[in-house]
């Protein structure tokens, strides 16, 4: 049973009405947590633009099974049962309930009793609909405790507002469509069904809703041909892919399709729209407006997701953040051809959160197709510059100049001239490669000392030629074996040159360096002492208490791979980095936040970091509460608590 349905078809051919079974869980649609206000939000006002318009709206897949006879069969859904209940809560609303109908709430006894009540009365014609519910001889006040009947009441009122002042018997619910997944059974079999689903940890994926909102735009957005060649591709060679590289997991399979589809989706509506909801999806690629997403980008839309579809294996071998590993150079890890760098593709690819903005510009560059001679050094080229470059608000500019410099059109000065966010000090870096011979660029590269392509360190005067590179690294490396604590505060001055001003302040120690020389060429007690030597130049004992805490988070392996120092405010923070997963912990202002700090669950004061500039955001509260911003905080040994603060915090 694969079809599609209108709710009157589907109450049409399941006679016996819809029942939620008692293993299912409540209503949540409506409840006050983030996820029922954000579907409130973004989900009502899509469902009630389509019952009073011409658009057509597809809630996608129901799972469910027929259970009885034929004149008395009844759908028992595995998953939907949300949506279908906020449609049964808009039709009765709109006066298109009809009584011969069922809804049977049989997953807890008092909404049953509401729906039952609701359903079998008349919509009001005036004020509030839950007024007139709660005025209702059916209507019992204790219900309002019953958290799924609250979150029904909460729906009919948002559901109110958003129809507003429009003729309610105009209301065509049969825009409203289902795709159902079904199969014959009885209650037994669903039981068996939804008990083995929970076993497995595992809720219904939001993949295959996703899916079929993609597949209703692929008819009228390509050549039959192409749409029919997507679908099969969909389900077929793309999926089993991805299926081998995460493991055979479903659930990283599910996450990883989805991840391809709104990275190409943010590529055509604005690299910032990654976030979009899925009804905000289908709602931009259902308009008529060529203003908020014209028929061309739609195409575009399908042909980029295909594109990174088809180029999942040579991606994956030139994701790695390690050049050392990055399949470009044709380095491999055994015999056999694997890579660490596909490894970590596939990992990063199947996490379930969000691509960054940066690494949507490198998928498109290692999907593109490109026919130059020099192919392999320009996508070599680009990686270096998105390591070293913060694109933010530029990253369309920076994606049409890279395509063009992939493509030949532009050369390094070209590049340069867009203006489109790429770092100048590593643009001209890579001019001076440029010249080199190619391989032996890639040889330098893979150097330990070398971090991200960039050859600054060395000194910025043009190279001779690839001697000349090979000697300054030797004289770099006899350096550090002689002084390390020296030249490390050089190369940091290097890196950091016309920053002296925040250098000083300890704004702008680059994490970069932190991690690439504590990997490969100085333990972390050796960057901890060049740092204390470069910012204070007093002996250990005399140390800051942030750099104490520094040094303590580092012998405890707290600070990931990835880690460095900002300051703001008059306070240090360390931002740490694993496995992407940023964070920053604010270190010690002095002995007494040092002594307070122990008042904390774990304690340690974490803050989000905000993407545009890495500073702190919002403090996590532990359950007793403290204000930490709060002066007493670092000027007392007992600060008072505070009620707790709500926020969203990391």
């Amino acid at each position: 049973m694969n079809k599609s349905f209108t709710l009157e078809k589907l109450f049409a051919s399941f006679p016996g009405g819809i029942c939620v079974p008692r293993i299912q869980r409540g209503y949540v649609q409506g409840r006050e947590d983030g996820k029922g206000k954000s579907i409130r939000a973004e989900f009502v006002p899509v469902l009630v633009k389509a019952v009073f318009g011409n658009s057509p709206l597809s809630l996608d897949f129901l799972y469910g099974v027929a259970d009885g006879t034929e004149e008395k069969r009844r759908l028992l859904p595995l998953d939907g049962q949300q949506r279908l209940t906020t449609l049964a809560l808009l039709a009765w609303l709109c006066g298109k309930w009809r009584k011969e109908w069922r809804f049977d709430y049989e997953s807890r006894r008092v909404p049953q009793l509401f729906m039952k009540g609701l359903l079998g009365d008349a919509p009001p014609t005036k004020g509030k609909p839950t007024d007139a519910v709660r005025a209702s001889s059916w209507f019992l006040p204790d219900w309002e405790s019953d958290p799924s009947v609250a979150g029904m009441l909460r729906m009919l009122n948002a559901l109110d507002e958003n129809i507003g002042s429009r003729d309610r018997m105009k209301a065509n619910l049969g825009n409203v469509t289902f795709l159902l997944h079904g199969i014959v059974g009885t209650g037994d079999t669903f039981d068996h069904i939804f008990r083995k689903m929970n076993a497995r940890g595992k809720e219904l994926s939001p993949w295959e809703n996703m899916k079929a909102v993609l597949d209703k735009h692929l008819d009228k957005s390509l050549p039959k041909e192409m749409a029919e060649d997507w679908r099969d591709k969909i389900d077929g060679g793309w999926a089993e892919c991805i299926w081998k590289g995460v493991g055979g997991n479903i659930v990283k399979l599910d996450n990883a399709l989805e991840k391809i589809v709104r990275m190409a989706y943010a590529r055509v509506a604005g690299l910032d729209k990654q976030d979009e909801t899925l009804w905000q999806m289908d709602d931009k690629l259902s308009s008529e407006d060529e203003d908020i997403l014209s028929k061309s980008a739609i195409s575009d839309f399908f042909k980029f997701s295909a594109a990174y579809f088809n180029a999942l294996s040579k991606i994956a071998g030139c994701w790695s953040e390690d050049r050392t590993k990055n399949a470009l150079w044709g380095t491999t890890d055994d015999e056999t051809g694997s890579t660490d760098a596909v490894v970590d593709f596939w990992e990063w690819l199947s996490n379930g959160h969000d691509a960054s903005l940066s690494d949507i510009l490198r998928i498109s560059f290692l999907a593109e197709e490109s026919h130059c001679t020099d192919d392999s050094r320009r996508r070599r080229i680009l990686l270096n510059l998105l390591d070293a470059s913060s694109i933010e608000d530029k990253c369309e500019g920076a994606l049409k100049a890279g395509l063009d410099f992939l493509a030949a059109k532009l050369d390094l000065d070209g590049l340069k001239a867009r203006k489109a966010g790429y770092s100048p000090a590593q643009l001209a870096d890579e001019k001076r490669k440029w010249k080199l011979n190619a391989d032996r660029v890639v040889k330098f590269e893979q150097n330990d000392l070398v971090y991200c392509g960039s050859l600054r360190f060395i000194g910025w005067s043009d190279f001779v030629d690839e001697a000349d590179v090979q000697a300054r690294l030797e004289k770099v490396k006899a350096a550090i074996d002689a002084d390390w604590i020296g030249v490390f505060c050089k190369i940091l001055a290097r890196l950091e040159r016309g920053d002296e001003n925040e250098l000083k302040s300890r704004v702008a120690i680059p994490y970069s360096n932190l991690r690439r020389w504590g990997e490969h060429v100085l333990s972390t007690n050796q960057v901890i002492k060049a740092i204390a030597e470069m910012e204070t130049g007093i002996p250990e004992p005399e140390w800051p208490d942030w750099l104490q805490h520094f040094k303590q988070l580092a012998q405890e392996e707290r600070l990931g791979n990835n880690y460095g120092l900002r300051a703001f405010d008059g306070w240090t923070y360390v931002v740490a980095d694993v496995s992407r997963s940023r964070y920053s912990i604010r270190l010690d202002y002095n002995a007494k936040e040092k002594e307070n700090r122990k008042l904390l669950d774990g304690e340690i004061i974490y803050y989000e970091t905000d993407d545009k500039r890495w500073l702190p955001r919002a403090a996590k509260i532990c359950d007793t509460g403290y204000d930490v911003w709060d002066a007493s905080w670092y000027e007392t040994t007992n600060p008072q608590p505070v009620p707790l603060v709500t926020n969203d915090t990391k």
